[in-house]
């Protein structure tokens, strides 16, 4: 396992590699954290990781993050974790060759989202 920290060239995205979905992914889950989430109440708690690692010769970033404290839950916000979830779990795939966990209990939220750290997208992108 590597180092937690920034990449190499200061970035959480490598130079020149795509990012479509890497900002809407992160923006959603800010955006749902302070809205409905850790980041909405005094007594939550939001603490991100994140970490180069390399699996079968692969580089790969992986960021985890992790609430707790959520309020109860509201009508909106369950829409709006199904939409992050969505996200992570299906487009992250699809779009970055990534993979996505993201699971949700009465007062904490995990996600995790593993990203390869190569030039090899699907469909050429």
């Amino acid at each position: 396992m590597a180092e937690m920290g920034a990449l190499p060239n200061g970035r959480l995205w490598p130079k020149g590699e795509r990012r479509l979905s890497g900002k809407p992914l992160v923006y959603e889950l800010i955006t749902t954290a302070r809205r409905y989430g850790a980041l909405a109440s005094e007594q939550g708690r939001l603490t991100v990781s994140w970490r180069v690692d390399t699996r079968d010769g692969d580089r790969r970033l992986v960021l985890d993050w992790f609430e707790q404290g959520l309020g109860p839950p509201e009508a909106e916000a369950s829409v709006r974790r199904a939409y992050d979830r969505e996200l992570i779990e299906r487009a992250l795939p699809y779009v970055l060759s990534g993979q996505g966990r993201y699971d949700v209990a009465e007062t904490e939220l995990r996600c995790s989202i593993d990203l390869p750290l190569t030039a090899r997208w699907k469909s050429g992108r």
